[in-house]
Parts: C-alpha cells; structure tokens; sequence
C-alpha cells in the first residue's frame, strides 16, 4: 500500500560499452557523477560528469590504474572518490586530482572534522587521514583501525563512532565500529544515519540500530544506500531493483529492470542510485548481464 509520494523508474537514460559496469555515483554540484569499472582487466576504472569522461585510467595521462572506484564523497565544492588498488581523487570542478596510492579502498566519509578514507591491506583496515577543517593538503597518515579484514564499502559517523560496512572477506565482515565492535554480517554493503537511527544491511535485509531487521527486500543483495531530504534510495541486484523508504518505517518499490538480471555471488558492485538534493531529478545505475552498465531515469 503506497503511503507516500512516490517515484517512479523512467526509460534507460544511458548505456556504456561491455564490458564497463557501474561501481559507483554520486549527485555533485557540477552535475551527476557515474564511476566505471573493467570487468575483464580489473584493472581500469572511468569517471563521467554526465557525457564528460573527467578520469580515463585507458589514457596514458591517467597517472594510475583504479581496480574500482567508488561512490563520491560530496560536501559543498569537495568531491572526492577512492580508487582500489590505486588513488585517492579530488575533483576541483576542472581537473581529477591523484592523492596518495591505496590497496583495497572504497569508501570515504567525515568524522570530527576530518576527511578520511579506509584501507585494507593483509586483513588490517585502517582509518587514513585524506585532510581536516583546517587543510586541504592531502596526508594519506593512518590515525586509527577498524576491526575486520574486508573492504569498507560505505561508512558514516553516528552518535560520536565511526561505521563501517565491511564485506567481501571470509568471516571479517559486517558492521564495523571503531571502538574494536565489529558485528558478523555476510554480504554487509551500506550503512547510512537516516531519521535519528543508523540504516545499514544484509545481503538483502535493511537492519537499524534500534530495531533490528525492518525489512526483506525482493532481491539478492542491496549495494547502495543514499539518504537525500526524509528520504533513503535503496539499490538492489537481482532483480535490479530501486527502493525507497521514509522517515516512518514504510520501504517501497520504485522499480525494477526485467531484463539482464544475474547472480551477484560475491560481487559488490552492480547497481547504484543519486538523486539530486531537492528530490526532483535522479538516476540508477545497474548493470545487464553483469558486465553491461546502464542508467535509469528516476522520475516524480
């Protein structure tokens, strides 16, 4: 029963080469941001500023080789991504400026006025300063841990604590606090503050902090997760599948694509969503057949 204003999936807005597949975006001031990665190689990754290419690790002056990079990191002017197995990036609004190498990387968040990234290498993550308040010097400097031994896939601060969604380990994933609480979670993508609780999942459930599991979605797995206004866009694989969820409680389908849907296994980067600060223009992204990306109008 639809209890609140909804939106709906519109038509595909874009579609990219085999075999580039979504793994990342993000809703800037200069516009829509979408990350790609080389599901063949591995070893590539492209930024676009809608139909502009701002990071192509296929040109030479690419200065490095991202296995993926990530979600955007926005605040005002700032934009910055993570590159795994590559580098820190900051988009100054002309250029994508390399900071400091990486291994396996993807998340970005604030806490206590720092901007820091995560960085996993022989099983340790460690918490690495990207700048402060004061400068916007890139460090690279490890200033603390978080337990497990995967990727952090989405982080936030919550409540005076750093989270983590930690994944793609054997037996070190879940929910990750600073404070060396680490809570065993398979297939554990997102974790987002959203109505005075923290959101995150599992394989398919979305679990707060206060009330446990609030929700199975009709999908395999959900891998992104994005608060804008009174409101979290959900992104599952599997059925490719976009969800939306309020202030209330109440978690309901936006959309799904029929088509080219495929096991995601272990995969942790198949769809995502941005949508705009206002709520009026916003796009998912999902990949057909598991090596195809391919954009989605949202529409309300």
């Amino acid at each position: 029963m639809k209890q609140f204003a909804m939106p709906r999936l519109g038509a595909m807005a874009k579609q990219f080469e085999k075999p580039w597949k979504i793994c990342g975006m993000g809703w800037t001031l200069w516009g829509p941001m979408t990350c790609l990665c080389h599901n063949e190689n591995r070893k590539q990754s492209k930024v676009l500023l809608w139909d502009q290419v701002i990071h192509d690790d296929t040109k030479p002056e690419s200065q490095s080789s991202n296995e993926t990079i990530g979600n955007t990191y926005v605040e005002g002017e700032y934009v910055g991504f993570v590159g795994e197995n590559g580098r820190v990036w900051v988009y100054d609004g002309r250029h994508m400026m390399p900071w400091f190498t990486t291994r396996f990387a993807n998340a970005m968040t604030k806490h206590n006025g720092k901007v820091i990234m995560f960085d996993t290498d022989k099983g340790k993550i460690s918490i690495r300063l990207c700048h402060d308040a004061s400068s916007m010097t890139p460090a690279g400097t490890e200033i603390g841990t978080m337990p497990g031994s995967g990727i952090v896939m989405a982080a936030c601060s919550f409540g005076g604590n750093i989270y983590a969604a930690v994944a793609d380990s054997k037996g070190g994933e879940g929910l990750a606090r600073n404070d060396n609480i680490l809570l065993s979670l398979p297939g554990c993508l997102c974790v987002v503050p959203f109505a005075d609780d923290l959101v995150y999942t599992s394989q398919n459930r979305v679990l707060t902090r206060r009330k446990g599991v609030v929700a199975t979605l009709d999908c395999e797995k959900i891998m992104d997760a994005k608060v804008v206004g009174n409101h979290v866009y959900l992104a599952g694989a599997n059925p490719d599948s976009l969800w939306i969820g309020n202030a209330r409680g109440e978690i309901a389908l936006v959309g799904r694509v029929k088509r080219g849907n495929k096991e995601v296994g272990g995969s942790c980067f198949r769809v995502r969503v941005m949508v705009d600060p206002h709520e009026t223009e916003g796009y998912f992204g999902r990949t057909a057949d598991g090596d195809q990306g391919e954009v989605f109008e949202i529409l309300w």
